[in-house]
């Protein structure tokens, strides 16, 4: 069995308590470590309490993310905040962009957090237009004693996306920053990252979608990851997260890298790696073709 490690859980109030309650708990069945929470509006969560409440009764750690506070930073947030601080809740995880910079709300916001001893990461999404302000984001990072900083690199087509040669100097210059400040960098989902240690090649690594992580929407669709959420696996209301997790056909495909085709399928990184599923999705419309955006030949 594949143990389901991370999950990553958008709550709503169309989802009932309990139904979330017997999710955990299938979670835990399979292994699970840790919860990531978000949503795409709390006001559209009015039981965030109860929320909170259930998920202490579960055995697994959490951290909260994207939306929980809808972008605005104030007192009352972080009465929420402290709401949510228990010896469960690992983190919070807050939008940074070059413009947050000078916005008042948003310093006083990160400044109480640190005041009240809340465990605060920042994430960053990153593009072509807004790589030059990385710099800015690391030293305000240093600066609030932020210690992590989870960089997005959007797998969506545009003209503004990082790809291939940008993709490995950016990576590059990543390495760099984190070689000499006390803030880290940490780039979301990039299966490249695990090539650079031969000793790993042949460990399983890179994408999880389906091999270790999973997410759940606001409708309780089970999907591969948040770039690839209109792929619906099933619904935790038709069968169990358990029984969807064993069960799949497409997670099984998933987790045997053999049905990888193009580049990857001949790359000598192929189980440490295998590319981004996201990627190939964009391009192909198909999980299983070759990420085009990997500069290796």
């Amino acid at each position: 069995m594949f143990p389901l490690l991370d999950l990553y859980l958008c709550i709503s109030n169309k989802i009932e308590i309990e139904k979330y309650y017997q999710l955990l708990l299938n979670f835990e069945k399979l292994w699970g470590i840790h919860v990531h929470i978000f949503t795409n509006n709390l006001e559209n969560y009015i039981k965030l309490e109860d929320f909170i409440n259930m998920i202490k009764k579960v055995n697994i750690t959490y951290s909260f993310g994207d939306g929980i506070f809808n972008n605005e930073f104030n007192n009352l947030n972080i009465k929420t905040c402290k709401k949510l601080i228990t010896d469960k809740f690992t983190s919070l995880a807050v939008i940074i962009n070059k413009d947050l910079l000078s916005n008042y709300e948003y310093i006083e916001f990160i400044n109480n957090v640190s005041k009240n001893e809340i465990q605060l990461e920042v994430y960053f999404k990153l593009n072509k237009k807004n790589s030059c302000d990385l710099e800015k984001i690391v030293d305000f990072c240093n600066l609030k004693q932020i210690k992590l900083c989870i960089v997005d690199i959007d797998k969506r087509i545009s003209d503004n996306k990082i790809t291939g040669v940008e993709y490995k100097s950016l990576l590059k210059n990543i390495q760099n920053i984190n070689n000499r400040n006390n803030v880290r960098l940490s780039v979301a989902e990039c299966p490249y990252l695990n090539i650079s240690n031969d000793n790993f090649k042949n460990t399983m690594g890179g994408c999880s979608a389906g091999i270790t992580s999973c997410m759940i929407n606001d409708e309780g669709n089970v999907v591969l990851c948040y770039y690839l959420n209109e792929i619906i696996i099933d619904n935790i209301y038709n069968r169990t997260l358990l029984d969807i997790w064993e069960k799949s056909d497409i997670f099984k495909k998933l987790r045997d890298r053999k049905n990888i085709k193009g580049k990857c399928s001949k790359c000598q990184y192929i189980l440490n790696c295998g590319g981004c599923r996201a990627e190939s999705y964009y391009k192909y419309g198909n999980l299983f073709c070759e990420d085009v955006n990997c500069w290796m030949p």
